[in-house]
């Protein structure tokens, strides 16, 4: 028994399969840049803080520092994770399409 696509199915497997050839590489290279910055931040921090070792630039340098570079840290693997799976589901369709 086969059932057929809704036209709003359509358009979103259109739509991924157009991002999965088109957009991907530029997202993961804004990705691979979020980590880069992300790891830049954090060791400017620590450096800036090691030239003034007090609690003035800990609070002021280092934290903030260290919890933004954090976050593009984080947004790095998940962003990835997230494309790897698209891309994933793009190469899947892609086949059934071919089978079909």
């Amino acid at each position: 028994m086969r059932s057929s696509l809704s036209q709003s199915d359509r358009k979103y497997l259109d739509d991924l399969l157009t991002w999965d050839s088109s957009r991907r590489r530029l997202d993961s290279l804004l990705y691979n840049m979020a980590l880069v910055a992300g790891g830049a931040l954090i060791v400017c921090a620590a450096i800036i803080t090691v030239g003034r070792l007090n609690d003035r630039t800990v609070l002021s340098v280092l934290v903030p520092g260290f919890v933004s570079g954090l976050f593009l840290v984080g947004l790095y693997f998940f962003g990835e994770k997230r494309l790897r799976e698209r891309h994933r589901l793009a190469e899947i369709l892609r086949k059934i399409g071919g089978a079909i």
